[in-house]
């Protein structure tokens, strides 16, 4: 739990112009209602057209809310902060506001709706998860030295890309790579995280991140994902894509801004298959065949 997803000052910095793109720093729930085209926007529209145009067109779709969501933005908010910063500013519910469960009850919400802005409402369990979490980011060195050697993080950046009006809001950057946190719950990361990368599409993430960077002017690197497991050990990973899938995902990426510009033009959301009997994609087991490998 957390009263403030974000850190913003009353002051807003001027947008910076460096190479192509443009640098902002405005607070998350601001940049969340940009019109330009961002990667979880890609993702949602290559997963359903018709579900981006209930929510990002029609807006009738809140964005998702959930615990994990919460944790994650915790864990950014101390990334931001920094660890004095924000520890100093966490407050633990009382037990008496929690349910048999742990989780906040109603009098719990309302006692985490009445703190003071700036403050931190977390459940001792919520806070030790994340202590011992951020405990692990700390230990990696590749990790550490991201964050000791950032020079800016959570800011933002519009830039056209081939015609197409885009934005990003970046985690941290050093002078040399971008990277961005990554809470996940595979047991061993660096032998399974590409299910992860598979099923959350983070090589199309990848793809955008690059294209931004490289807009911006920074040196040409693979975005680094800091990879944190959400239960113990916590245990922490400094990973990049290989070359070959953000070169073919940047080719999806510019497939599907090309394709969500001809719906828009055309106020087209409806599947491509509507219309049609489509026969259902099986494992090779379900048809008979060899596939020790669970595949498709």
């Amino acid at each position: 739990m957390g009263s403030s997803p974000t850190a913003a000052t009353s002051s807003r910095p001027t947008p910076v112009t460096r190479g192509r793109a443009v640098i902002h720093r405005v607070p998350a729930a601001e940049y969340f209602e940009w019109p330009q085209t961002s990667a979880s926007d890609l993702k949602e529209f290559n997963l359903s057209p018709l579900g981006y145009y209930e929510r990002k067109v029609l807006g009738q779709v809140p964005r998702k809310q959930t615990p994990s969501l919460k944790h994650g933005e915790n864990l950014h908010l101390w990334h931001e902060l920094g660890e004095s910063q924000f520890w100093d500013r966490v407050d633990i519910a009382p037990d008496s506001y929690l349910t048999a469960t742990g989780n906040l009850s109603k009098k719990g919400e309302d006692w985490l709706a009445g703190l003071e802005p700036g403050r931190i409402g977390l459940t001792a369990v919520d806070r030790d998860k994340l202590w011992k979490q951020t405990r692990q980011i700390l230990a990696n060195p590749a990790a550490k030295q991201l964050i000791d050697d950032r020079i800016d993080a959570e800011f933002c950046v519009t830039w056209d890309w081939e015609g197409h009006a885009m934005r990003c809001r970046i985690d941290g950057a050093t002078p040399e790579v971008w990277y961005d946190l990554k809470t996940t719950s595979d047991t061993t990361p660096l032998k399974t995280f590409w299910r992860s990368v598979l099923d959350y599409q983070y090589d199309l993430q990848a793809a955008v991140y690059e294209a931004a960077a490289e807009a911006a002017d920074w040196p040409l690197h693979s975005l680094h994902f800091i990879v944190t497991q959400n239960a113990p050990p916590h245990a922490c990973h400094v990973v990049t894509l290989p070359h070959a899938v953000t070169a073919l995902a940047r080719d999806r990426v510019l497939r599907l801004l090309d394709d969500l510009q001809y719906r828009r033009d055309w106020d087209s959301w409806l599947p491509t298959d509507y219309g049609q009997v489509v026969e259902l994609e099986c494992p090779a087991f379900m048809k008979g065949g060899n596939d020790d490998a669970g595949g498709w």
